[in-house]
């Protein structure tokens, strides 16, 4: 199952042909987006203009395990039990609550 697809697209490179030479190139993923568990990534290297051409396509590149901790600014809060899903945002919340909707 694929969880999410993402793509350089800095304005430095973008429209714009490179050189041929090594490249690096790094993808940070925010802390608390993904659940936990074991995940595998794969890697492809494509063009996309003037139409999309597909050079390289790698399976299963990297795998890494994310550990959801019960400690820090985790997303589970307090929460102990298993929590489903694919991605796990930390999201913010705001609550306002009304003086009269409060029982004494």
């Amino acid at each position: 199952m694929q969880i999410f697809s993402a793509h350089d697209t800095g304005p430095e490179w973008r429209g714009r042909p490179r050189s041929a030479g090594a490249y690096t190139s790094t993808a940070w993923i925010p802390g608390n987006l993904l659940a936990e568990g074991n995940l595998l990534v794969h890697v492809s290297v494509m063009s996309p203009s003037p139409a999309t051409i597909l050079h390289v396509h790698e399976r299963n590149v990297i795998a890494f395990q994310v550990i959801d901790s019960q400690h820090g600014d985790s997303a589970r809060g307090d929460y102990i039990g298993p929590m489903g899903g694919l991605m796990r945002p930390l999201l913010k919340w705001t609550t306002d609550v009304s003086a009269s909707s409060i029982n004494p």
